[in-house]
């Protein structure tokens, strides 16, 4: 099972522009788990919330 998802997983999973998830970690209100040292971003499925 794969433990790091990149920004554009993420946001396919959580329906939102890959774009809001680079601004939201501008301004601190949803950050990535982890950043490599090329400034990527990763986020776990941990942090994506699924309702029905």
């Amino acid at each position: 099972m794969k433990t790091k998802l990149k920004v554009s997983e993420m946001a396919r999973l959580a329906r939102i522009n890959p774009r809001t998830l680079h601004y939201y970690d501008e301004i601190g209100l949803f950050q990535p788990n982890s950043k490599d040292e090329n400034g990527y971003r990763y986020y776990s499925l941990d942090q994506l919330l699924i309702s029905d």
